[in-house]
Order: structure tokens, then C-alpha cells, then sequence
């Protein structure tokens, strides 16, 4: 095989080449050859020994250079020329083009005296896009866009992507603004590319301006500039040129490398110069089209005068995976020759290759989980040697994260994706905070200490919630309107209650901020450090990280995006050192893109899992290909719709064009694989496999078995207890888990499974000298059932947004002073950002919900007002306590209504509504009316001995138009009914003290109207039942 060295008598390295690829690499000074050959069949093998080859023959090492388009494939290149040649060099013997470019012009500026220029970053250069246009829009005189280009649109940076990457494909034409806005005059697109030719004038002049010392340039403009500063000697930069990939070079990039050859044969291809130029490619296995990569490279004018040669022998992968790579590259035109598609496959290979679809989501992510472990496990096949490849960058995160949690390593390929990082987000939060870039909310409160650096859980940040409720209620407390103004406060100024555990989270981040705030004029790194020594999780990230467990890919992947993250802030000061935070900020706001990371990530042993574009020059033993389906891959959607880039750069763009592109992804995506091949698509009510899943061999997915040791003991556990296993399975299943059992697998052991453990405790949850406290909103699901009643009491019950909408429009009718909808609404959007919806439309219909229930409201207050009813701001979460004699029945009224004739209790729902006939007995309503009947309105002494009219529960959420809330009524109880009640909290309040609950599965647990409870797991038979 091509790609294993051989140690020859003399103790170096060499390829064993085969005759193809001996032939394609041998040359004489001003060898000029294009070198095409499909996946596998060596390229960069023969590549790597061109390279070697002239080193050995006594060539300079200053004096040859091996080029690929991207930085991961040039350090592999390197890391490849290095096995082979063992020579040390000055510099790296592989780079990327725009490494080679930023070099060309650093070298001329220095001899010219001149700083040499900044190259913007992806990131830098979207942010300088975002100021631009949004400057742009603010402007009197600013550009005119065509319509549907308006001011929203250009917020988007999907636009400033499509802007970006078309002003990069002109520069590499040879375009100015000028000459494009000339061309564009005369096309069906004029007033488009007018406004875009104005735009990329306005950009170039704000990043001149903006630059600080040196010029500040975008990597094509470099790429450009490299191009004629190469062109200016009329003697070849090298002798030796060699070009991996050349299908992945855009045309700037080829022209650079052609200018190397020396100036006068750039100017004319049909010259010959010294300087030997070898190219390999695979036009069918393109990647990245979208960025100007040519798939036609080999019919392009600049090498029309190019010796051609063809690689025919297979080295990577077997018959099985070779006939469906041609039926995949069949459906694509022939672009470079048709002899890239004919190979001699060696007789020693041998692969597989199968395409199965699954039923669901779920199915698919536990078939690749099992087919890899099976690999590593059973097949002796190391991590790093399997990779998993998506169409889609949101289908790497999510496949990583499910595979992750069935204990399968992975690694994302490609540049670190740390923007979003759970580990930055929290620290720019706080320099910008503490720099006064941004307002301290109490949603930004959440966010801190929900992160991994407090690590507040729900239930604990409902805790701290509840404690400063019962602070803001204690005498001699300073008053605040809302529990989000008291945290806003407690954070800003430090000022805590010493004696309550509860608020040590507020505490800690209050002193987290008062130490960054000391550097809020400092260089970005130094308050950026401030804020991670301050937050002190470095040493137990770092532990994590190398140990062993679950927790310890998300250390390293915290770690990553923290270095990452200073990276970028070094890299910042190094370019502009008199710049701050706060000019730091204003760049990281602007930017939406991640820049280029040379942080490592500590991987070790992992999965590879990226898209397309992450595998280019990369192979692996197996390889999966997932989520094929429809309206995913292909993906038919025209590139640059909006600017119609394509029709300028290519010629008109069609959707055969679009799929063609699509299937060199899914071509290059499946020839990575070297003896297995698992083609995966999703075939259920919501997808359907793709063309391309049907180009191949369909076989029936099999299930391998457990291949993790926590299925291995749930498959036998579920043997062992299932009343339909034999005898003999059921001694199999025993004596399977004692094995594991003995061997320290806890879970295997029945002491362990749930129904065998003795309670953890028999205290009962009022075990203290206090009498038991209960308040009015728990009695009804308390009565429901009790086992509910306990799992959300002792876990906390779930807070979802159904829960948070609640909330929020209880606070708007606490706050409000008028009562309209207006100043109702004002007060919902206050909180709104503080929920998170899964797509802008569910948001949407959430507000406009919330729109209606409180013009519902105002109906309602003046309707009330026309009756003689007030609300008074007093009676407004009006607080109740009533000592029972053996409980304390305590909690708050939503308001209460005030008229001549006396007050009436309401409460506000937001969920659905329930009949009259439950109303008249609702627990809660009753609980209210108790409370009042002896005085209890602790926050409403001038109630006191007022007759009780009554209560009611107010519903504002209705389907359809009705314009006023439901209502449902509650009459005033008697002294009687007032009395039996009272016994039934009473009795309520001691057993929600106790330490025994009763369930009602017939009732509740069981018949639930569609949702599952809590409660259903703890009356559900046990395995040991």
C-alpha cells in the first residue's frame, strides 16, 4: 500500500509508490503536471514523496513548498513529508495558502520598511461587516438596497455570510468596487450589485480607517496582494511547488501559485521556467464550492498548458465501498477525467459497505453508538480510527452530545466551536458587566448561576428565589418591588444576609464582580483572567479533565473554549494595545463567528464527528454517514439567493448545479471509510431517506447487542425480572450480572435495584418543633395525590415556560398601576427575555397569548370598577397566616377586591379552566376564605372584619375572541363550612409532615390526560415485585 513506509538498508523512510504514481511525480526542471486521481488512490502519499524526493537529490529545503487550502490538511501534509523525508527545515515544508500569502507580504513590507498588514479573522471580519451596515442604516445618505434587502435583513448574519464570501470571490477575480460596479451596470442584477459594489467601497474605507497601526486586510485581499508582490521578481519563488487538493483552491489561490513559477511565465502560462509545479486533485469529492473551491480545476485557462497524469490504483477501501462511490459520482457531470473513476482495486482490501434506515432519531443515535463500540470492543479498532459525518454543523452538536451520553468519546472536527461555550458566555458576561458595557439583569443573575461556575440547579435557584421572598417579608427589611430588583441590588452592591446558606451563591458573584470591576480599563486578558481566577474552578475543571467518567468531556471541552477564549484576547491586544475591554466587546457583540483557534483540545482516544468539509484528505476504518435524508442532503437550496453571487462568479445557478455540489460532499463523505462503510437515514412521519440513500445498498439494520456495560446489565436486569423468559434465560441473565457483580459493577448487584433498598430515611419531613406549615395552593394536589404532592415538594417541581408565562403575567397585575393593557404588557416584557423558546414562531405565539390575556384583564378590572369593586395596591399579594392550632395555614392572595359591601378573594389562573361545580369546592378558594374569617390578612389589617362576599378564580387564557376572562365563583363560606375546612388543613398539614404518602393510581398517577406525573415511576412495579 502507498501509504505505509518502508525502512530502507540506509535507515530512512520511503512510500512504496506504485507505477501511477512513480510516474506522476517524475520530473525535470519545469515540470508543469496535473495530477488527478480519485479517493485512495494516493495523492498525497505521492505528494509527500515528490517532496522527499527532491530533498534527497540534494535540493535546497528553501527552496520547495507543498500547499493545500486549509491549515488541518497542511499539518497533515507536514506531519506526512516529515515520516518520509526526516529533514529538519527553517520553516514548516507544508502550508496553507494563506499562511504562504501572509508570509509573500510580510517579507515585502519588511524590506519596504512597512508593518506588515493584520489579516482580519472570520470573527474580526464580521464584526467590521456588522458596524458597517449597521452605521450604513443609520445614515441619511446610506445605500440603497433592492427590495427584500431592508434593514432587517441586513442585521441577519446569514447576509453579512453570503456578503462576505461574494466580496471575497471578486477580489480573487481581480475585482475592485469600481471595476465590479462598472460590470454590474449592464446585467439584469444592477441595482443589486450596485448596493453591494457601494457596500464593499464603504467596508475597505471603514477597516482603513479603523486600523491602528499596520493595514488591516481580509484573507482574499492578502491572498490578491501575495499574488502581485510574487509577480514583481521575474525569478521563481521555488523549484518545487506541490499542490494537495487543488479542487479545494479557489481561483486567487491558484493564481498565487502559478505566480510562483516566477513573474513573466504568470504573466504568460505558455512560458516554461525552471520551477516545477505538481498539482493533485479529485474534482468529484469538492467540499467547498460555497467558498470558491473549483471542482473544474482541471479545465481551467490557467492550466490549459499543464502536463495531465491519472492515479488508478486503489489503496484505501475494497469493492463494496468502491461500487457505491460510483453510483454516487455517476450522478455527477465528469469535471476533471473520466480515468479519476477507473481504479485496479488491490486484492488485499476488503470492506463493507451498508445503507439501513431506522425509525427514529433515537434509533439512529443508538445504532451508531453500538456499531462503533462494537468496532472498539469486539473488533480491536482504536477511537480515533472511527468517525461519524453529518451534512449539517447543528447535527455534529447534537449527534456529539447523544453519543457522548452513551459513553462513546468523541472529538468535533474541525475549528473549535467555543463562542457559545458554557464555560465563555459567563465570563464575557461578567467583563461586560463589569465594565459597563452592560446593565446587570436579573436574567444575566440567572445565567451566571445556572452556569458550570456556580452550578445552581433549578430547584436550588427556586430555593434562593423563596429566600429572598421571605427577606423582603421579614421586619426592618429594605423594601424592593420584585425579587429580580432585590437580586439585581444584592449582586451590585454586595449587601447579603450572613446567616442563610441560600444566598452564598449571590454572595460569591457579588465578590466576582467587585474584583473585575477593578480592571474594568484594562487590556481584555487581564480582566478576563481576574474574572477566572475570581470564579475559581480552574484546578477542578483540571482534575476532571484527567480523570475518568462522564464529567470529564465536559471539563475539557470547558478548558478548550477558555483558552480559546484567551487566545482571541491576547491576539486582540497584540493588534491594538491601547485598546480595552470595552473595545473588546464591541467587537465580540458585533461578530457572530467563532475565529480559528490554535488552541488543542485534549482528546485523546476519540470519534471524529464533523461535517464534510472537517474529512477533507482524511481517511478512517469506518466511517458512518448519518442523517440522510430528504431536504438534508442533498440540501437543494440556491447558495447566495439573496445577492445572486453565483450569477456573477459562475454563471447562472441551477439546482442540478446545487445537487451536483451536493453529491461531491456526500461522495467525499463516504469514501473516507477504509473497510466499513454505515450509511444511515431516518424513514418515519417527519423524514424520509434521501436519493442519495438509494443510490446504495439497502440491508436491514441489526441491532449488535449491548456494547456498554450499563446496557449489558439493563438488557439482563430485563431478562432476569420479564415473566416471559425461559428458565434457561433467566439463569443465563443471573449468572451475567453476577459475573459483572463481582467485578465492582454496582448496578448489577440486587442490593442496588430499586425496591430492594431500604428507605434512605424515615424521618418525617416535619420532623421539628415547629408546628407544619401549609399553604392554600398545595392543598388541592396534595388531595389529588400524595405522592405527587411529596416528588415535587422534595424535588421541586418543574419550571417550565407554560409555569414562567404564569408568573410573569401575576407580576404584571402585582405591578400595574392602571390596570391597561398597555401598562400590563410594558411589565410582561420587562421579563420576557428571561424565557427561552425552541423557535422564534413559538415565542411569538407565546407573546401574542400573553397580548390578549391582558387586554382580558383590563376588561376585567373595569368591569369590576363599574360594580363598585376596587383594588387597592396593599391588597395585592396580600400575605396570609393563620395559626390553626396545629398547623399554620400560610401563603398570598393574588388581590382582593373592595367594595361597600365588603372584599372579595380572587386568585389568577393561567392554565385551563375548571367548572363551576369544582370551583365551589376548590381548597384554595376555601383556604382564602378561612384565612380572612379569622383575621389572618396579615397585609391587609384595613380588611379586617369586613364581611367576605365570596371568591373567585379568574381565567384571561380563552381560545378564540372572548373579550372578558372566564370566571368562577365561590360563595362565602359558613361558620361551619369554615370550620370543616379548617380540620382538613389541619389534617392535610400533618401528613404533608409525615413520612408515608399515599398514591391515587386509578385516580391520578394513571389517568392523566396525556401527561405522564411524577408520580407514575413510584407506583409502577419494581423489578423485584
Amino acid at each position: 500500500m502507498s501509504s505505509v513506509p518502508e525502512v530502507d538498508r540506509f535507515g530512512t523512510t520511503s512510500f512504496d509508490l506504485d507505477a501511477d504514481q512513480r510516474a506522476a511525480i517524475r520530473q525535470e526542471p519545469g515540470t508543469r503536471r496535473l495530477i488527478l486521481g480519485g479517493p485512495g488512490t494516493g495523492k498525497s502519499t505521492a505528494a509527500a514523496e515528490a517532496v522527499a524526493q527532491y530533498l534527497e537529490s540534494g535540493g535546497d529545503v528553501r527552496r520547495v513548498i507543498a500547499l493545500t487550502a486549509s491549515r488541518s490538511t497542511a499539518t497533515a501534509l507536514r506531519d506526512r513529508i516529515a515520516e518520509r523525508a526526516q529533514r529538519t527545515s527553517a520553516g514548516p515544508l507544508a502550508r496553507s495558502i494563506a499562511s504562504l500569502a501572509h508570509l509573500i507580504v510580510g517579507e515585502h513590507s519588511m524590506r519596504a520598511h512597512r508593518e506588515p498588514p493584520v489579516l482580519l479573522s472570520g470573527g474580526d471580519e464580521d464584526a467590521h461587516w456588522q458596524r458597517f451596515l449597521s452605521s450604513d442604516a443609520r445614515s441619511a445618505d446610506g445605500i440603497v438596497w433592492p427590495a427584500p434587502i431592508d434593514a432587517t435583513v441586513r442585521a441577519l448574519p446569514e447576509f453579512r455570510a453570503e456578503l462576505r464570501e461574494f466580496v471575497a470571490r471578486l477580489t480573487e477575480r481581480g475585482e475592485t468596487p469600481e471595476s465590479f460596479a462598472a460590470a454590474a451596470e449592464s446585467t439584469e442584477h444592477a441595482d443589486l450589485w450596485g448596493a453591494v459594489a457601494r457596500a464593499w467601497a464603504g467596508f475597505e474605507a471603514a477597516i482603513a480607517t479603523d486600523s491602528h497601526r499596520a493595514p488591516t486586510v481580509t484573507l482574499s485581499t492578502i491572498v490578491r496582494e501575495a499574488t502581485r508582490v510574487s509577480r514583481l521578481s521575474p525569478e521563481p519563488r521555488y523549484d518545487l511547488v506541490v499542490v494537495d487538493d487543488v479542487q479545494e483552491f479557489t481561483a486567487g489561490g491558484i493564481e498565487l501559485v502559478l505566480s510562483l513559477t516566477g513573474g513573466e511565465v504568470a504573466e504568460d502560462p505558455r512560458r516554461r521556467s525552471r520551477a516545477s509545479v505538481l498539482m493533485f486533485g479529485s474534482s468529484d469529492t469538492t467540499a467547498g464550492v460555497f467558498r470558491g473551491a473549483q471542482p473544474d480545476v482541471a479545465r481551467t485557462a490557467a492550466l490549459q498548458y499543464f502536463d495531465r497524469a491519472e492515479l488508478g490504483q486503489q489503496h484505501r477501501f475494497g469493492s463494496a465501498i468502491a461500487s457505491d462511490y460510483a453510483s454516487v459520482v455517476e450522478t455527477i457531470g465528469v469535471s476533471g477525467s473520466a480515468g479519476e473513476r477507473r481504479w485496479d482495486i488491490e486484492e488485499s482490501l476488503d470492506s463493507c459497505s451498508e445503507a439501513v434506515t431506522v425509525a427514529s432519531a433515537a434509533e439512529q443515535t443508538r445504532l451508531i453508538a453500538s456499531t462503533l463500540r462494537q468496532r472498539n470492543l469486539i473488533d480491536g479498532i482504536p477511537w480515533s480510527e472511527l468517525a461519524v459525518i453529518t451534512r449539517t454543523s447543528g447535527a455534529v452538536g447534537q449527534l456529539a452530545e447523544a453519543l457522548a451520553a452513551l459513553d462513546v468519546p468523541v472529538h468535533k472536527a474541525g475549528a473549535l466551536q467555543w463562542r457559545h461555550s458554557a464555560a465563555v458566555r459567563p465570563l464575557i458576561l461578567l467583563i461586560a458587566v463589569a465594565s459597563g458595557q452592560r446593565s446587570l439583569s436579573a436574567t444575566d443573575i440567572h445565567s451566571l448561576l445556572t452556569s458550570p461556575y456556580f452550578d445552581l440547579d433549578s430547584v436550588a435557584w427556586r430555593r434562593l428565589r423563596r429566600a429572598v421572598r421571605a427577606e423582603q417579608a421579614r421586619p426592618g427589611a429594605t423594601p424592593s418591588s420584585t425579587v429580580d430588583e432585590w437580586l439585581v441590588t444584592a449582586a451590585q452592591q454586595g449587601v447579603v444576609p450572613h446567616d442563610a446558606e441560600d444566598f452564598e451563591p449571590v454572595r460569591m458573584l457579588a465578590g466576582v464582580l467587585q474584583r473585575v470591576e477593578r480592571y474594568a480599563n484594562a487590556a481584555p486578558g487581564l480582566a478576563l483572567w481576574e474574572a477566572w481566577d475570581a470564579l475559581g474552578r480552574a484546578d477542578a475543571w483540571r482534575a476532571t479533565a484527567t480523570g475518568e467518567g462522564p464529567a470529564r468531556r465536559a471539563a475539557n471541552e470547558h478548558l478548550d473554549a477558555v483558552l480559546a477564549l484567551f487566545r482571541q484576547a491576547d491576539t486582540f491586544s497584540e493588534r491594538f494595545p491601547d485598546r480595552t475591554v470595552t473595545d473588546f466587546l464591541t467587537e465580540w457583540f458585533a461578530s457572530a463567528l467563532d475565529d480559528d483557534s490554535l488552541v488543542a483540545g485534549a482528546n485523546g482516544e476519540a470519534v471524529t464527528i464533523g461535517t464534510p468539509l472537517s474529512f477533507v484528505s482524511m481517511e478512517y476504518d469506518t466511517v458512518v454517514v448519518a442523517g440522510v435524508e430528504e431536504s438534508v442532503w442533498p440540501n437543494l437550496k440556491l447558495r447566495s439567493s439573496l445577492l445572486r453571487a453565483e450569477h456573477f462568479v459562475r454563471g447562472a445557478s441551477d439546482r442540478r448545479e446545487v445537487r451536483q455540489d451536493e453529491a461531491r460532499l456526500f461522495a467525499l463523505a463516504i469514501s473516507r471509510a477504509k473497510r466499513r462503510l454505515l450509511v444511515i437515514a431516518e424513514a418515519s412521519e417527519n423524514a424520509a431517506p434521501s436519493s442519495f440513500q438509494e443510490l446504495l445498498r439497502p440491508v436491514a439494520a441489526t441491532d449488535p447487542g449491548p456494547m456498554s456495560v450499563a446496557a449489558l446489565v439493563s438488557d439482563n436486569r430485563r431478562t432476569l425480572t420479564s415473566a416471559s423468559s425461559s428458565e434457561e434465560e433467566k439463569e443465563r441473565a443471573a449468572s451475567v450480572l453476577k459475573y459483572l457483580a463481582d467485578r465492582g459493577v454496582q448496578a448489577a448487584h440486587p442490593q442496588g435495584w430499586w425496591g430492594m433498598l431500604e428507605p434512605s430515611t424515615t424521618t418525617p419531613i416535619g420532623a421539628t418543633s415547629e408546628k407544619p406549615r401549609i399553604s392554600p395552593s398545595k392543598i388541592e394536589s396534595f388531595n389529588q395525590c400524595q405522592v405527587q404532592w411529596a416528588v415535587g415538594n422534595l424535588a421541586g417541581d418543574a419550571v417550565g415556560n407554560a409555569r414562567a408565562i404564569g408568573n410573569i403575567v401575576h407580576s404584571a397585575v402585582e405591578l400595574a398601576s392602571t390596570f391597561t393593557a398597555e401598562e400590563m404588557m410594558q411589565l410582561v416584557d420587562r421579563e420576557w427575555n428571561g424565557l427561552e423558546f425552541e423557535t422564534e414562531w413559538e415565542a411569538a405565539r407565546n407573546h401574542d397569548d400573553i397580548g390578549r390575556m391582558v387586554s382580558r384583564l383590563e376588561e376585567y378590572f373595569e368591569h369590576i370598577r363599574d360594580e363598585g369593586f376596587h383594588v387597592h395596591r396593599q391588597l395585592r399579594e396580600a400575605r396570609i397566616e393563620v395559626d390553626l392550632g396545629e398547623a399554620i395555614l400560610s401563603g398570598y392572595i393574588d388581590w382582593i377586591e373592595r367594595s361597600a359591601g365588603g372584599i372579595r378573594i380572587c386568585d389568577l389562573k393561567t392554565g385551563s379552566v375548571i367548572s363551576q361545580q369544582a370551583a365551589a369546592e376548590h381548597p384554595q378558594l376555601g383556604a382564602y376564605q378561612l384565612a380572612a374569617s379569622r383575621g389572618g390578612i396579615v397585609d391587609g389589617d384595613s380588611v379586617a372584619g369586613e364581611s367576605v362576599l365570596g371568591a373567585r378564580l379568574v381565567y384571561p387564557k380563552q381560545e378564540g375572541a372572548t373579550v372578558k376572562p372566564m370566571i368562577r365563583e365561590q360563595a362565602p363560606l359558613g361558620r361551619e363550612e369554615l370550620e370543616t375546612f379548617a380540620q382538613s388543613v389541619v389534617a392535610a398539614a400533618q401528613a404533608m409532615a409525615g413520612s408515608v404518602f399515599t398514591a391515587s393510581p386509578e385516580q391520578h398517577c394513571f389517568s392523566s390526560n396525556g401527561f405522564v406525573p411524577d408520580c407514575r415511576v413510584h407506583v409502577t412495579r419494581q423489578v423485584t415485585e
